[in-house]
């Protein structure tokens, strides 16, 4: 929930700055969402390597794992949850930087890195948190209850920007080029 607040908070104002500095919201956020993504990979590696407690729920999987001298120690397996969020954030880097999706993404309109990534990255923290050792309200962990709206905000803006974009190709007049003008 650490990260997921740090984003709620820091976005807003990182898209303020930009606009203030009259920069293209959308081609800024493009640019570091990625760098964002791996961020969060290293991070959470460091969060495995501390064993800070962030691991996931008793498993008898073969992936469990013990965490003996760690910050919260445990000599049960767990589920290594922080190796699978480095594992889905390294992919999705992947996903967006391998040369035929990453010229497919940065020739369509500005903000579909932002939106695309954004959501997956928010799927895989909805998904992962299932096996993390975190309070429930209602069923679902505090972070899940985030990622909802997150999920829906970026799919939906994601495909806007698809459907914009379809039908500029098809010779409509629809400007595809946005200042993210909403964000004022």
């Amino acid at each position: 929930s650490t990260h997921l607040g740090g984003y709620l908070l820091t976005l807003p104002a990182v898209m303020i700055a930009i606009k203030l500095l009259k920069g293209n919201v959308l081609r800024v956020m493009d640019g570091v969402t990625l760098g964002w993504v791996l961020g969060y990979a290293v991070g959470r590696f460091a969060c495995f390597f501390s064993g800070d407690g962030c691991y996931g729920i008793p498993t008898s999987s073969v992936f469990g794992m013990t965490f003996p001298h760690g910050v919260v120690p445990t000599l049960v397996p767990v589920w290594p949850a922080p190796l699978f969020e480095s594992a889905y954030s390294i992919a999705i880097f992947i996903a967006f930087t391998f040369p035929h999706i990453q010229k497919r993404v940065t020739e369509g309109p500005p903000g579909r890195i932002f939106f695309g990534a954004s959501a997956l990255m928010f799927v895989c923290r909805f998904a992962i948190e299932f096996i993390r050792r975190n309070p429930r309200y209602d069923g679902l962990s505090l972070s899940q209850w985030i990622c909802i709206p997150l999920i829906l905000i970026y799919v939906s803006l994601y495909i806007w920007l698809v459907l914009r974009n379809v039908k500029a190709v098809a010779g409509n007049p629809v400007v595809v080029e946005t200042n993210f003008s909403a964000v004022s």
